[in-house]
């Protein structure tokens, strides 16, 4: 199951990310990346 792994871990991923940002801007180089890669 590779599969359901992947999309665990980014629903992980988007929830951790978003409690961060709210938090403060000290995470703009994470948010740039997930740009882009996305």
């Amino acid at each position: 199951m590779q599969t359901s792994t992947p999309s665990v871990n980014e629903r992980i991923t988007e929830q951790r990310i978003r409690l961060r940002i709210p938090k403060h801007y000290h995470q703009e180089p994470v948010i740039s990346h997930l740009v882009s890669h996305y």
